[in-house]
């Protein structure tokens, strides 16, 4: 797909930001460790690889525009993202 050439790029931007509200959550010295958020991490970029492949079949199978199905996945992330950036500030 070429949008996905484009919508690619922009996935690294939307995992950095979804990054930055779940980093500001850890405690440094306190909990479990690191052990958890790296595991979210990783499942997070499963999801982001999974969803991508999804949209793309069904962007192939003509049941979504091949431009929506490209970029999805980084803007359902940015908004999860911005979602928790802004629920941050406000608690």
């Amino acid at each position: 797909l070429y949008y996905r050439r484009l919508a690619l790029p922009f996935g690294c931007i939307a995992l950095a930001i979804l990054a930055l509200p779940l980093g500001l959550q850890i405690p440094r010295r306190q909990g479990p460790g690191r052990g958890p958020a790296v595991i979210f991490g990783i499942g997070t970029l499963g999801f982001y690889f999974v969803s991508g492949r999804l949209f793309e079949a069904l962007a192939l199978s003509g049941r979504i525009p091949v431009p929506l199905a490209a970029w999805l996945p980084s803007l359902l992330l940015t908004l999860l993202g911005l979602a928790l950036l802004v629920r941050r500030q406000h608690a």
